[in-house]
């Protein structure tokens, strides 16, 4: 059994496939706005680039349409290697926070890096989920932004990837314009297609809701090794090769959410000393808080905070 992190397997099984994908990595970079259209900061490479690299002189089939999603996350991923691990108990409280309302789909692109590896033990269709990627993909042809989500399960196996429309409503809505749009879905009813999606809603809530949390203005993000470091994204090096993208030699822990943690634990014990007294409070959840930033008169951004689960005194919400 490997001592290396989950994720880092499952790359290295990427990287025996494809030996030389830094190389051809380097030679779409160099390339950009040539062979492939230019494409947003927030995008590492368009899925158009990874099929090329998977499609490499043969036919495009199938498979290497498979491999190229599976390049797309684990191939972004390998240039940051970044582990988020959530505080235990932020993390139990984002995975009971319900998502209403419209994705903010302008604030998911501010994901700390191109792909983020987060760890947390889910469940996906009944199967155990110890992590997942989550990247943002930007579609040359259409100009559509789309939340990528590809699952590691225990074992050391990888699902398919889970596409999420942005800017396409609520989750549901979101689910619904990736699964439905394609041509000839049109014979499926409409309310078949609103259950599905409905369905889909639910099992995909807590992986956006973790995907969301890096995404605020003050999502906590901390490396326990080096304090007060932040996530960054790499730049190209100029070498006497050309321009080059280098990757990390290790994979890097993240911790995320500790001081709010710490919050919510102190938040529990004052709940429960108030309760041995006269007073019987209680723990409001955790919920997500939409507002909009910026003048009145100019343009304004959506924004939202997840707001962590608060202490409550008896009769306090009745003031």
């Amino acid at each position: 059994m490997s001592d290396l992190p989950l994720p880092v397997q499952c790359l290295g099984k990427v990287l025996r496939a494809y030996p030389d994908l830094g190389k051809q990595v380097d030679d779409l970079l160099r390339g950009r706005g040539d062979a492939i259209p230019d494409w947003p900061d927030w995008c590492f490479v368009p899925m158009a680039g990874w099929i090329a690299i998977a499609q490499g002189d043969g036919p495009a089939t199938l498979d290497t349409v498979r491999d190229a999603q599976l390049l797309a996350s684990l191939g972004t991923w390998r240039y940051t290697q970044g582990i988020y691990r959530y505080d235990p108990d932020v993390l139990a409280a984002l995975l009971h926070t319900d998502l209403t309302g419209d994705l903010p789909a302008d604030m998911l692109l501010r994901l700390p890096e191109w792909s983020v590896y987060i760890e947390a033990d889910l469940t996906l269709w009944g199967e155990d989920v110890a992590g997942y990627w989550a990247h943002l993909e930007y579609d040359v042809k259409t100009g559509h932004r789309e939340l990528i989500i590809v699952a590691a399960h225990p074992n050391g196996s990888v699902s398919p990837t889970i596409a999420i429309h942005l800017g396409a409503g609520a989750l549901a809505d979101a689910i619904a314009a990736t699964f439905f749009e394609p041509a000839g879905l049109g014979s499926i009813p409409d309310a078949t297609k609103r259950d599905h999606a409905a369905q889909w809603a639910r099992e995909l809530t807590p992986f956006v809701s973790l995907v969301l949390y890096l995404c605020t203005d003050a999502p906590e993000i901390d490396d326990s090794r080096v304090p007060g470091v932040s996530p960054t994204r790499p730049r190209l090096t100029k070498t006497k090769r050309g321009w080059r993208l280098f990757a990390p030699d290790r994979a890097r822990v993240w911790d995320v959410g500790a001081q709010t943690g710490e919050v919510i634990r102190r938040g529990r014990r004052e709940a429960g000393e108030a309760g041995q007294r006269t007073v019987r409070p209680h723990i409001r959840r955790g919920h997500w808080h939409g507002y909009w930033y910026g003048p009145r008169t100019g343009e304004q951004i959506f924004r939202c905070r997840w707001l962590p689960p608060m202490v409550i005194a008896a009769g306090e919400e009745d003031m």
